[in-house]
């Protein structure tokens, strides 16, 4: 019973604690390239690899070169051209007839009917009479650029209110009254007072609100037709002198738009092929075991990740050499970041649990075999 007492009771020195980490790293290393025998990509896997890269190119060649491209002027309209004065009216007749039964009260405060904001010839966040003694720099197409009433997105609030209660607001934020009647930018107020002077036209008519939404999205579409366009949403609140240097480029929201709408298809058939590719690079997986599927994913998730970051740095480089960021396959790099971000976290954990578990079992193993060593010594010594 003393050998066995002694040894539960063993004390180990620096040395042999030293030696047992050495072979727990000898033992972690020799799984570890185990791992990345058995996730290597082999001759099949190439071959998707490579037609998941040609995919990727091709993709890119078809989907690309128009990034960041201005407006031809010969495609647009003046902004007095008859077809959109044409346009203009009949909407805005139709529109009034449509909502004859709300009637048309006055208002007692100096506000303009529904129906007087509906058929309103111009908005006041077009006036820029009065903005050369006001100092606001008001003048010709650069006024799109600097009111909020034409930005795309902020319009459809400070533009609605612009219209329903004759002022206007700059970028900066701050705002003026309208004499719509003279068509004169007259003196500044707070931009609060606008929204005060808002809420009290809408509540003294509640048809106002539909009426300068409808005078708002009308003016906005029609403006965006023009050669001189609509500005990009937002930047001009960020960085004026950005937002100037696209506008005087001929880089307007439409070009935005059309931007947008190319890296949305180029991410999409972007992940169209890598979902095509893992699918049919699935279909020839033949593990039985969980660990067998497991291995074989982290290999699918390789093939995946390798060609869109060669896909990816191909394109880069090309626009790079080129010079021409038309080039450039935006939305196919965002689906790279993606995969990165996602696919390398999955592969090192796959990579842990193989490492963990095989660890595990090795040293249950040594358990065991510990464990029959003590029962045969206790048998032993039960004869003795």
């Amino acid at each position: 019973m003393e050998s066995i007492e002694k040894y539960y009771d063993i004390n180990l020195n620096e040395k042999e604690i030293e030696d047992l980490y050495v072979e727990y790293k000898k033992s972690r290393k020799e799984i570890e390239n185990e791992f990345c025998l058995k996730t290597r990509l082999n001759k099949k896997d190439l071959n998707f690899l490579f037609f998941a890269i040609a995919l990727q190119v091709a993709r890119q060649y078809l989907l690309t070169g128009t990034l960041g491209e201005s407006f031809d002027k010969r495609d647009r309209l003046n902004h007095d051209a008859d077809e959109i004065k044409k346009e203009i009216k009949d909407k805005q007749y139709q529109y009034r007839n449509e909502h004859e039964e709300w009637g048309n009260r006055k208002s007692g405060k100096g506000y303009r009917t529904w129906k007087e904001i509906v058929m309103t010839t111009k908005v006041p966040y077009d006036i820029m009479n009065g903005s050369k003694e006001l100092g606001l720099g008001l003048g010709g197409p650069t006024h799109r650029n600097l009111t909020l009433g034409h930005d795309p997105i902020l319009g459809w609030v400070f533009g609605t209110l612009n219209i329903i209660t004759d002022s206007i607001t700059l970028i900066d934020f701050t705002s003026y009254k309208v004499n719509m009647a003279t068509s004169k930018i007259e003196f500044p107020i707070s931009t609060f007072q606008v929204f005060q002077n808002g809420f009290e036209s809408i509540m003294e008519e509640k048809y106002r609100l539909p009426a300068a939404i409808f005078a708002q999205g009308l003016h906005l579409k029609s403006d965006e037709k023009t050669k001189t366009g609509l500005p990009v949403p937002l930047i001009n609140i960020f960085s004026e002198k950005l937002a100037g240097e696209l506008y005087k480029n001929q880089y307007d929201y439409l070009c935005a738009i059309r931007d947008i709408k190319t890296v949305g298809k180029q991410a999409a058939f972007s992940i169209l092929i890598n979902m095509i590719i893992g699918l049919i690079h699935g279909l020839y997986n033949t593990g039985t075991t969980e660990e067998e599927i497991k291995l074989y994913e982290v290999k699918t998730r390789k093939i995946l990740l390798y060609s869109n970051i060669i896909a990816s740095t191909s394109n880069i480089l090309q626009s790079y050499i080129t010079k021409d960021i038309k080039k450039l396959d935006l939305g196919g790099l965002l689906v790279t970041l993606y995969r990165i971000v996602t696919d390398i976290p999955f592969i090192e954990k796959i990579k842990s649990e193989f490492v963990n578990t095989k660890l595990s079992e090795q040293y249950q193993k040594e358990i065991e075999e510990l464990d029959n060593y003590i029962e045969k010594t206790l048998k032993e010594l039960r004869f003795k």
